[in-house]
């Protein structure tokens, strides 16, 4: 299978996305600049609104195709700017899309492929709550993102052979992680290597610690122990336990039905 031109790792924030995208990004046949990318979708939903705007549409002096390039270059040179590695490699970039811009995504991105990293909603939620950039959002605002990522896969189902979900928890189970980039790299048209999975078994990002979790200290060494790595993620887990019955009842509402479609259960409902 040949590789695209272009890979987009998709997800919403504190899925995991930190430590997949600089793991993959090890790869020897990936060029990645090491950064969040989320500005790609600044450019392409501004690109958007302008070429579809019906004055603004009207008054395009270039066609549809020249106008795509254009942008195209703009993120090429933003996030690739070594030309010599464009040439010999996959371009990757970290993006958090929304589903009404992915058509054009594509569109711009010619030959891509995206994967769709999910992380079991009650994760999410709770990590959000404790990690300083979305702590001041309420808890249905929390809720609210974690659901946007409904759309997303809805819109990769009916565009199978370019988009690929990805669990995060394949990424904390050591006797599945290296399969499962096997798999991936064998759907990207890339080499093996273990390089991406040892990076991601050996490296720990966004550590949102609460009193009772495993120690910083032992977090550090999570890399040489998988019961550390187990124990953490069970604690992470059960956070949802600090929650109020009014937030449970707010999270079952918004995130349920996802969470069911997706096989996670709902602790206290068990």
């Amino acid at each position: 299978m040949s590789s695209p031109k272009y890979f987009l790792l998709c997800g919403v924030g504190r899925s995991g996305t930190t430590v997949l995208r600089k793991a993959l990004g090890l790869h020897p046949a990936v060029y990645y600049n090491g950064m969040e990318n989320n500005m790609v979708q600044d450019v392409i939903g501004c690109a958007l609104r302008n070429c579809t705007m019906p004055s603004r549409k009207e008054s395009m002096v270039v066609s549809q195709e020249q106008y795509d390039r254009t942008f195209l270059r703009l993120l090429n040179d933003l996030l690739w700017p070594e030309e010599d590695k464009r040439e010999a490699r996959t371009l990757m970039c970290a993006i958090n899309p929304s589903c009404d811009i992915s058509d054009y995504l594509v569109q711009v991105f010619q030959n891509c492929k995206l994967v769709y990293l999910v992380r079991n909603g009650i994760e999410v939620v709770a990590s959000r709550q404790r990690f300083a950039s979305f702590s001041e959002r309420s808890f249905g605002e929390q809720c609210d993102v974690w659901t946007r990522s409904e759309g997303m896969l809805n819109w990769g189902r009916q565009h199978p052979d370019i988009f690929r979900e990805f669990r995060y928890e394949w990424l904390v189970d050591e006797s599945q992680i290296y399969g499962r980039f096997s798999e991936l790299f064998d759907w990207l048209g890339l080499e093996q290597t273990d390089i991406c999975a040892k990076h991601v078994l050996s490296n720990r990002y966004h550590p949102t610690l609460d009193p009772t979790d495993t120690k910083v200290v032992e977090a550090d060494y999570a890399t040489q122990d998988d019961a550390v790595r187990k124990k953490m993620s069970d604690e992470r887990m059960d956070r949802w336990k600090s929650w109020r019955p009014e937030e449970m009842q707010i999270f079952e509402q918004k995130c349920g039905p996802l969470m069911n479609e997706l096989g996670y259960a709902l602790p206290w409902k068990t």
